[in-house]
């Protein structure tokens, strides 16, 4: 190999003998790069066939994640199948005679409740909101139903100040009121027509005659607005 001559060898060649000596040195280090070159590009290859593999691993391990998360929360959701959200009941209603003023109210549009059909009456912790669980779901049904009837009572006669607003609606799992608080925000900058539950469910609409897509996950929300920034307000 040229690499090997001694430097005496090297004092002693002619011109001729120095520049092929020169060109089979210059093949030597080429072969050897050629070599290195080829090396390099299969241990990228089996680095980048590796990163698709821990890829793909990690894409699956999200999408069971993602799985075993809308089950959980949608075993939560179910428990509160028949439990209805009140809200705007003011102050002025005691803790003893929430549940009369809740039959009361399910009576003036339509459902007459009696006590024996409620299994709890409670308010959450920020007073805004009546939980009320009932014994027969189709009643809780009926009532969802015949809510559209709260625009024409008269809030006097149930004991309210005038102007006052009362609504009622499914009882949502703590992170279903996330994902409604965010429909929200997609209602009002305009990105959605439409936003509402269904069973427990949140539905929104892109657009007044589109199909409702059911949002279970925040990833449902990220999938059709993903360039959409949700913590700002």
């Amino acid at each position: 190999m040229a690499s090997n001559l001694s430097e005496d060898t090297l004092k002693s060649l002619k011109k001729d003998d120095i520049i092929k000596l020169f060109i089979n040195f210059q093949k030597e280090v080429l072969s050897k790069i050629d070599n290195l070159s080829n090396e390099v590009k299969m241990m990228f290859g089996k680095i980048e066939s590796d990163v698709q593999i821990v890829k793909n691993a990690n894409k699956l391990l999200r999408q069971q994640v993602t799985e075993l998360q809308r089950n959980t929360w949608s075993n939560s959701q179910y428990s509160r199948r028949d439990c209805l959200e009140i809200v705007g009941f003011s102050d002025e209603v005691g803790y003893n005679s929430l549940e009369e003023k809740v039959c009361e109210l399910f009576g003036k549009i339509g459902n007459p409740i009696t006590n024996d059909k409620i299994q709890a009456v409670h308010r959450l912790h920020n007073k805004k909101s009546t939980i009320v669980k009932l014994c027969n779901r189709k009643d809780c049904l009926s009532i969802l139903k015949s809510r559209n009837k709260l625009k024409d009572i008269s809030m006097e006669e149930l004991g309210f100040t005038p102007g006052t607003k009362i609504f009622i609606n499914e009882s949502l799992c703590s992170y279903y009121k996330v994902l409604w608080s965010k429909s929200k925000q997609l209602f009002l900058k305009k990105k959605i027509a439409a936003f509402y539950t269904t069973n427990g469910t949140v539905k929104i609409r892109i657009r007044e005659n589109s199909a409702p897509i059911s949002i279970t996950h925040d990833v449902d929300l990220a999938e059709h607005f993903p360039d959409f920034d949700f913590n700002r307000r």
